[in-house]
């Protein structure tokens, strides 16, 4: 290498170094690796330089300039890479989103006394309004404060694979997309254990050998594709793999002989709900550990897959738990407020429909919703009974309002009455909630529930309303669980108007 070839190098490098400095849309993490790159030519051509040259005294001279004009650039970069940002404890973050979320209380009672107060006093409407406005940006960038990339708990992944594929003698690649997707640090934390538990299923379980796919005219290399993305005021978090797929009929045989299900009801299930069994107790500790976890931070989990091509796992988590969007209903006098991300529509049958409606399933209340089967649980029911429902229970519950059916169609009059109820969610799975009525939407500050309420199973927390009255915040999944839920399908019977007996008209 010439002197003049190795002079021309030295300035380039120092020119880099200086253009990073000066080009703004380099301020972030990628500052560090290009400082890396520029540091290793240095080193490079600075052996180069000394091996080539016996005087190196004016080369010497030059070299210490650049390598204290390098560090500057080091010490540029810190600054740069830290400017703007501060750490903050967690306990102080923790106590500033506590209060803002007695501003948000303080906002709702506000708007609550104005609804009355305002009518008279115009101009405090208008304060109000700025305050609520307000809040809500407070209470934004407040929240933000918590949001990570969830490409901090993906960082793990790529050796999560390298390690499997070593085990399991495979080629696996791995692809993440949205690693940019920002969500609240305490469910971010929580998902991480069982997002691995996912990926190493996929590793053994979904991703078959070289000469497997070989044969099946696949690639050796097997893909697993983790993404993220926002749908709907959550987070989506999909990982797909190019493997086996699941045979649903192999869920199927395995549920029976554990005793989940009886054969009739298996044999009705289509495949999306033959797969959702996996996740149930027996099945696979793993898809249960996973799904207990999701649920626990508010959240879903939604299994589809193709036989010989692909698994896909859809897991949907609200952005955080600390203050919430709700839909405030009342049932027996009582406030009850039911997370906005639960909810999927709000239906109301009049006159007639509120007992033509109803059909059964053995001894599930359905109500035929656009041609799908929707069981129908009852708040008041719910709230009138302290312990789980029991077959005999259900059976008495779809009795009691079978009769009630009855008797109300024969009567000649006009039928004037409603019946409201939620159409609520678990991941793919719907029922409706019967409720007495909705005052409105708001978003709550989340309490945990007294740990003396905890066997409560069908609450998640409280909040306090905006009228100073404490409201429990209702656990959809526990609710399912409480009263027995049973999902039916199309193919299942229903009777309509009246409990399971042959006198009794059937629909297929």
């Amino acid at each position: 290498m010439s002197k003049q070839s190795f002079q021309t190098d030295e300035e380039r490098i120092i020119e880099k170094a200086k253009a990073v400095l000066k080009d703004e849309k380099y301020k972030n993490d990628e500052l560090l690796k290009v400082f890396s790159t520029l540091l290793k030519n240095y080193k490079k051509l600075y052996k180069q330089h000394r091996f080539l040259t016996k005087r190196g005294d004016k080369q010497e001279l030059e070299m210490r300039r650049m390598n204290e004009e390098l560090s500057q650039t080091n010490e540029l970069l810190k600054n740069t890479l830290t400017e703007g940002t501060m750490q903050i404890r967690d306990d102080l973050l923790a106590q500033v989103i506590s209060l803002t979320g007695e501003l948000v209380l303080t906002r709702n009672q506000l708007m609550e006394t104005s609804k009355t107060e305002t009518s008279r006093n115009q101009r405090m409407g208008g304060f109000l309004h700025n305050l609520d406005v307000i809040t809500s940006s407070l209470q934004e960038r407040i929240m933000q404060t918590r949001m990570q990339p969830i490409g901090n708990m993906l960082a793990a992944l790529p050796r999560i694979i390298a390690t499997e594929s070593q085990r399991l003698k495979k080629f696996i690649r791995l692809e993440i997309e949205g690693a940019e997707v920002e969500l609240d640090k305490a469910i971010l934390d929580s998902l991480a254990e069982p997002l691995a538990h996912l990926v190493r299923n996929a590793c053994e379980h979904g991703i078959g050998t070289p000469s497997e796919r070989y044969d099946l005219g696949k690639p050796e290399t097997g893909c697993i594709n983790v993404r993220a993305f926002y749908e709907a005021g959550q987070i989506n978090i999909v990982v797909q793999d190019d493997g086996r797929g699941i045979n649903p009929y192999d869920i199927r045989q395995k549920a029976w002989k554990k005793g989940l299900k009886s054969r009739k009801v298996l044999e009705q299930m289509s495949e999306k709900k033959l797969l959702s069994l996996i996740m149930m107790p027996g099945i696979s500790p793993t898809m249960e550990a996973v799904k207990f976890a999701v649920e626990q931070q508010g959240g879903s989990i939604e299994i589809t897959s193709e036989r010989g091509k692909n698994t896909i796992i859809r897991l949907k988590v609200p952005l955080t738990l600390s203050i919430i969007p709700c839909l405030i209903v009342v049932a027996g006098n009582e406030k009850y407020a039911i997370p906005k991300v639960s909810v999927d529509e709000l239906v109301c049958l009049y006159d007639d429909d509120v007992f033509a409606n109803i059909e059964y399933a053995g001894i599930q209340e359905v109500c035929r919703l656009r041609d799908t089967l929707v069981p129908i649980v009852r708040m008041k029911e719910l709230l009138n009974r302290s312990g789980k429902f029991t077959e005999d229970i259900r059976s008495k519950i779809s009795e009691k309002y079978s009769r009630i059916a009855k008797n109300e169609l024969k009567k000649e009059r006009r039928i004037r009455k409603t019946l409201l109820f939620a159409v609520v969610k678990i991941g793919i799975q719907r029922f409706g909630l019967v409720i007495d009525q909705v005052t409105g939407s708001e978003e709550i500050v989340v309490n945990p529930i007294h740990s003396k309420l905890k066997f409560l199973d069908i609450y998640s927390g409280t909040t306090i309303m905006g009228d100073g009255t404490i409201a429990f915040i209702l656990d959809i999944q526990g609710i399912a669980a409480h009263t027995g839920v049973e999902f039916v399908s199309e193919s299942e019977t229903v009777i309509k108007k009246g409990t399971p007996s042959d006198e009794a008209e059937i629909q297929n």
